[in-house]
């Protein structure tokens, strides 16, 4: 949320306080591509029968507009459940080179999406990998960068 809220009473939220907090989490939901504001049943069932994988390609394409704006990047840190495969392997080497640490929780996808393939790909792009298996984390620091 890029907003804050504040509650003026002691003794929880007056009704302004709710409004307000409120209106400011809708106005984020709103921003989100991944995220569907169900007002109706009908939203609900509306929303079970998205096609989930147009979801991830807008959501990919949004995170490497972002990285390829960027100058540097001292700490990138990725929670994409399942994304930052397609992210990271399909990142130009030029977007990659600006990144000093990554720290990041991979999820298992499949023979080609998994922890040692991440691993792989990204120690041949310069990093020394480390993970933590029992807490699903992965870190990643640039070598002579």
């Amino acid at each position: 949320m890029d907003g804050g809220c504040n509650i003026t009473s002691k003794h929880g939220n007056h009704w302004t306080d709710v409004i307000q907090n409120l209106g400011m989490r809708l106005c984020d939901i709103e921003q989100q591509d991944f995220v569907i504001h169900c007002k109706k049943v009908d939203d609900i069932y509306e929303a079970y029968n998205i096609d989930i994988t147009e979801q991830k390609k807008k959501l990919i394409k949004k995170g490497k507009k972002v990285l390829r704006q960027l100058k540097r990047i001292d700490y990138l840190k990725m929670d994409c459940e399942g994304a930052e495969y397609d992210i990271l392997f399909k990142c130009k080497d030029s977007v990659l080179r600006k990144i000093k640490k990554i720290g990041m929780e991979p999820h298992y996808i499949d023979e080609k999406k998994n922890v040692n393939e991440l691993k792989t790909f990204l120690v041949a792009k310069g990093f020394h990998v480390s993970a933590i298996p029992n807490r699903q984390m992965l870190y990643a620091t640039r070598i002579n960068g």
